[in-house]
């Protein structure tokens, strides 16, 4: 072990510093973009991967506004199709299949381990509400491990010189957790 613990470029005040306005900006909404898009960087986010990442939180926003209605055979409709079609051009799909999915489950039949036939089954409105929210969360939750995985990545030693101590690391992932929580449920909240 060298004892190293600088390295001649890297100026670890700085990016803490950084890292720290980052977090208590984004929290407070002062500067909060320029903020978000520097911590971002300092992560090594290149900006086609930053708007992949806005793209997904949008995608979660606006299913939150997706509503159903109640057809006179029970089954779900959406109200507003707009929604969905936008939510569609946000996942690069097509609009009826962004609707299919969100008012019908598929449901496949099994017969001494062979496979049966597959039907599509209408969900009622509380059950299609339900399957939105779990889409999101699912969303959330994959936008959130990626973003884990890339914070960590950037955290590993950049070469055997350089050392990161461990509760750094365990307090920045928290924060970014944290900042994206706060992110999530401020505009969830305010969308509601």
């Amino acid at each position: 072990m060298s004892n190293c613990l600088s390295v001649s470029d890297i100026d670890d005040t700085k990016d803490f510093h950084d890292t720290i306005v980052s977090i208590t900006s984004l929290a407070f909404g002062t500067d909060s973009q320029q903020h978000l898009q520097k911590a971002m960087e300092v992560i090594g986010l290149s900006a086609e991967e930053q708007f992949d990442i806005f793209k997904m939180l949008a995608i979660i926003l606006w299913l939150g506004n997706v509503q159903f209605e109640e057809m006179d055979d029970g089954n779900s409709s959406i109200a507003d199709t707009g929604v969905t079609d936008f939510v569609a051009y946000l996942m690069e799909v097509d609009g009826a299949q962004v609707q299919k999915v969100l008012t019908q489950r598929v449901v496949e039949t099994t017969r001494g381990g062979r496979r049966g036939s597959i039907y599509d089954v209408p969900l009622n409105p509380a059950q299609a509400t339900s399957g939105r929210d779990a889409l999101s969360k699912a969303i959330y939750n994959n936008l959130f491990e990626w973003i884990v995985s890339r914070v960590n990545v950037s955290m590993k030693t950049r070469s055997s010189h350089s050392q990161i101590i461990g509760i750094l690391v365990r307090l920045f992932k928290y924060g970014c957790a944290h900042v994206i929580h706060i992110f999530i449920g401020y505009f969830w909240l305010r969308n509601l």
